[in-house]
């Protein structure tokens, strides 16, 4: 039944996404890991016999031992039975052979391989050919899951559908081959009852229907057409009284095809699913995701809760506008295992499409072909004058192909058909594939040890020929190369009797070997196989591996890698090998001494490209050319032993300055220290350097990463930048990336139009405070103290100077102590060159000058009296704070007090007394 319900593009496009991802889960071909995996299996370098090889599925019909191949440890490898190549009127010293009596037979076709020998020296052609068998002998169930839903009356598609399933099963007809006939609607059409129920009334009310259906299916498997013919309905169930079980229940048809062949001993076993709608049914599914099978809930029972749709949508309500709603089912939530969350399931396909897949992951050897019959986008939209509405959408032919791809057994089985009248042609290519002996074949051929592809650049089209005995048979059929295994791939293979494909490409002997012996056959390829079916992907076919040999080499060459700048040698540097034609011969990387073989090489000129450079090195950009040329290899025209190359060492570099604007006016800056971090490597150790007398740093030889700078200690006198500077980034061709669109700020900027970070320091200005006290009690603070402020700083210089030891002093400012004795001077410089005078020029009311000049300094923002000694009496220091003392004026009392005389008389008699006291102690030591 064609699908009568639909939504909103917003619908759609979840519908296109989760459509895609299940795709991509079931495009990739388990045929070509596991032959992949295969391949490797076993070394072709031994003499490999047929019993070894009838281990790995190989029923040679002739010519048995063509796979068997000798082996000497002096001359090479070669296959037991074999013949010469041709011969080149041009290269007499290149030779090739391959197995006799070829092609090789086996149940599936014939396989061919040959190697030939070109006028180019050490080039061969290589020749691979698969060619298809009659198919009928094996034994095949085929069971037609056929869609009757009440569209099938559209353009007499059910009479029509008929006749297309008897001219399949008069093409197929064997006595090896048995039918069976699944036919579904709204449910299994094989007059079991059903009970369904509508809801469209509205108001909670409903209408139930109820009764037998037809008998449209035979559900045994059985070799006589005309029992099977019999059974195939040319009306639908609006014709025959059920026209409530005129849905499509596609989910459930699927289920009732695979229930026949589980129990099937076939070889082959086949589904053609013949449908002309999307699925307006589905079974309720409770979990999927997470790499495990999709649960449903199979209740059917009166159309129980495991049962969704009511077979005329394909979208489930989201409106709950009343009473008109004939689509009952509303969006319901399911588990995402792989996300641990519910989510909204919007239609019918998205669980069948689940289904579909748990199918084809349990039943891998069941072919499931799918034809959707004139299947084109439905729109229904609310319009007052209907009095129901089905879920609102749309469906995009786009969206209705990947469905159909996705419940088929891949998208090569899946066919859409735009007229019924036309559907014969799809019909005999399903017919085609069927007889095939070869399906989906896939065909691995790696490239031998000692053997290289030739191609340019980029494996393309260009590099190889595809050939086929009618040119139908190269579509979809794909030519790869997998880089990293050496190996072409050829998929998509579909050969039946007399059909063949042929593939031809060249390869060369890797000369530049070390290992290359002149005088040795290599095998050209490794293990080279057909997968004849992706339905049984642990069965392969082996072709005869050619052999060649090739002329010896000339003499080994050598790299060696230096640094420019120390030409101590480098290891890691990677190069590529190219000849005068531009052809890779071949990698290396130098080891620890900076040396590496570029194996023998014939005379001729070559160059190479490096690829990656040592660590810490900037990448040569330019190619290295050299030459071999009567046995010498020879650079920049001298004779050489090594093929040198230099590189070098990259480095972040620091020019460290005062903030002067001009770089002509900067003042250099040392012993400023910068700590080198990388971002994200907890193993790197951060690297520390400090600034010369010319204010630079330069760190070598970075690794490739992220970095940061950091000042970990400004200049003496100069404020330290706080910010981290960068990023600064190291690629892997180890040039150094300064983003100077980033960094630009106050403080760092290019130096001389270079690539060197100029960081630019602000002086560090200080202050000093001074507490003018009493010299008794200092909690007494004194104000109208008078101070004059000097520096040696030029930038001051005026007629009020003073000079003390040779040093001249300009006067800054004139400043007096507050009524908290406190008195202060802001942005000075800070640093040991900047020098300070503190003199007191009128001391508070009733106090005496101090008398003293205090010299001072700063250093690191803290103030340090340079005349400590002398001033140590009278002054005080706590960081930028200096205590001065100052002593009160005592005066004589004024007239009209007991004047002078009282004291004079008290200090007479002391005297006096102290004098007796003196006299009386002599005279009694001289009596004793």
């Amino acid at each position: 039944m064609n699908s009568k319900g639909i939504g909103t593009k917003k619908l759609t496009s979840i519908i296109s996404l989760i459509m895609t991802v299940i795709f991509l889960s079931i495009l990739l071909p388990t045929n070509l890991i596991k032959a992949e995996e295969k391949s490797d299996s076993m070394s072709v370098e031994k003499v490999l016999d047929s019993e070894m090889y009838n281990k790995f599925n190989n029923e040679i019909l002739n010519n048995k031992s063509s796979i068997n191949y000798t082996t000497d440890n002096n001359q090479g490898t070669w296959p037991v039975n074999w013949e010469y190549g041709n011969v080149s009127n041009k290269n007499k010293i290149n030779k090739s052979v391959y197995g006799k009596n070829q092609p090789l037979e086996y149940n599936e076709g014939y396989l061919t391989k040959k190697a030939y020998t070109t006028d180019e020296d050490n080039v061969f052609d290589i020749n691979l050919k698969i060619q298809g068998k009659k198919n009928q002998s094996l034994k095949k169930d085929v069971v037609f899951l056929l869609d009757n839903s009440n569209s099938m009356t559209t353009n007499n598609r059910a009479i029509k559908i008929k006749e297309q399933i008897k001219n399949v099963m008069d093409k197929l007809n064997t006595n090896n081959t048995r039918y069976a006939l699944v036919t579904y609607a709204s449910t299994i059409l094989d007059g079991r009852y059903y009970h369904l129920i509508d809801r469209s009334i509205g108001d909670n009310k409903y209408t139930v229907y109820k009764g037998y259906t037809s008998n449209q299916c035979y559900l045994n498997f059985t070799s006589n057409i005309q029992e099977i013919y019999n059974k195939i309905p040319t009306t639908v169930p609006n014709q025959r009284n059920n026209g409530y079980v005129g849905g499509t229940f596609t989910q459930e048809g699927l289920l009732k095809a695979i229930e026949l062949l589980k129990n099937s001993d076939a070889d082959e076993k086949i589904i053609i699913h013949l449908t002309d709608g999307l699925p307006t049914f589905s079974f309720l599914l409770k979990e999927f995701g997470g790499n495990e099978k999709a649960i449903f809930d199979y209740n059917t029972q009166y159309n129980g809760i495991g049962v969704r749709g009511f077979g005329t949508s394909y979208f489930f309500n989201t409106k709950t506008q009343k009473p008109y709603i004939y689509s009952r089912e509303e969006v319901y939530s399911a588990l995402n295992r792989s996300k641990n969350k519910y989510e909204a399931i919007w239609n019918n396909g998205f669980p069948t499409t689940l289904e579909a897949e748990n199918i084809k992951k349990e039943n891998p050897d069941i072919n499931i072909y799918t034809i959707g019959i004139e299947l084109k986008k439905r729109v229904y939209k609310w319009t007052d004058n209907r009095q129901y509405y089905d879920a609102e959408g749309i469906v995009e032919l786009p969206e209705i192909r990947k469905f159909l791809e996705s419940i088929s057994s891949s998208p090569a089985e899946a066919f859409l058909n735009e007229n019924v009248d036309d559907i014969d042609e799809i019909i005999n290519k399903i017919i085609d594939k069927i007889k095939n002996s070869i399906n989906n074949g896939t065909v691995i051929d790696p490239m031998g040890n000692m053997v290289d592809i030739i191609k340019s650049g980029e494996f393309s089209d260009k590099d190889y020929k595809l050939t086929a005995s009618n040119n139908k048979l190269l579509e979809g059929v794909k030519v790869g190369y997998n880089e990293k295994n050496r190996q072409i791939v050829l998929t998509g293979l579909n050969l039946g009797e007399n059909e063949w494909v042929e593939l031809n490409y060249k390869v060369r002997l890797n000369t530049s070997n070390p290992d290359f012996n002149g005088d040795f056959w290599y095998q050209a390829n490794k293990r080279t196989v057909l997968n004849p079916n992706n339905k049984e992907p642990n069965v392969f076919r082996d072709f005869v591996i050619p052999s060649v040999t090739g002329k010896r080499p000339s003499i080994e060459v050598k790299l060696k890698k230096i640094s420019s700048e120390t030409s101590k040698p480098l290891a890691n540097s990677e190069f590529e090998l190219y000849n005068s034609i531009n052809e890779k011969l071949g990698s290396f990387t130098t080891k620890e001494n900076g040396e590496v073989s570029l194996g023998y090489l014939q005379e001729g000129d070559y160059k190479l490209k490096e690829i990656n450079p040592p660590k810490g090195y900037i990448l040569s950009k330019d190619f290295i050319h050299f030459k071999v040329k009567n046995g010498k290899a020879i650079q920049d025209e001298n004779e050489v032993e090594f093929i040198t190359v230099s590189n070098i060492p990259n480095s972040i570099r620091i020019k460290k300055t005062d903030d002067s604007k001009l770089e002509s006016d900067a003042k250099f800056l040392s012993g400023a220290k910068f700590e080198l971090n990388k971002v994200n490597d907890k193993n790197f150790k951060p690297l520390v350097k400090e600034t010369d007398d010319k204010g630079e740093i330069e760190f070598k030889e970075i690794e490739p990463g992220t970095y940061y700078l950091k000042e970990v200690l400004a200049p003496n006198g100069y404020e330290q930048i706080k910010e981290d500077i960068g990023p600064i980034v190291v690629d892997n061709t180890g040039v150094v990336t300064i983003p100077w669109d980033k960094l630009k700020s106050n403080d760092v900027e290019k130096w001389n139009n270079q690539e060197i970070i100029r960081i630019k320091n602000k002086k560090l200005k200080s202050a000093i405070y001074i507490d003018k006290v009493d010299a008794i009690n200092p909690e007494i603070k004194l104000s109208g103290a008078k101070f004059s402020l000097y520096t040696n700083d030029e930038n001051y210089k005026n007629n009020k100077k003073l000079v003390r030891n040779g040093i001249n002093y300009y006067l800054i400012s004139e400043k007096s102590s507050n009524d908290k004795g406190r008195l202060e001077w802001e942005n000075l410089n800070s640093g040991e060159e900047y020098k300070y005078l503190i003199q007191e020029t009128e001391a508070p009311k009733g106090y005496t000058v101090s008398g003293k000049e205090i010299l001072f300094h700063f250093k690191d923002n803290i103030a340090l009296i340079d005349n400590e000694n002398d001033v140590k009496a009278l002054a005080s220091i706590n960081g930028q704070v200096i205590s001065i003392k100052n002593a009160k004026i005592y005066k004589l009392p004024s007239s009209g007090g007991i004047g002078v005389y009282p004291f004079l008389l008290i200090g007479t008699l002391c005297m006096a007394l102290s004098l007796i006291y003196s006299f009386n102690s002599k005279f009694s030591n001289k009596k004793k």
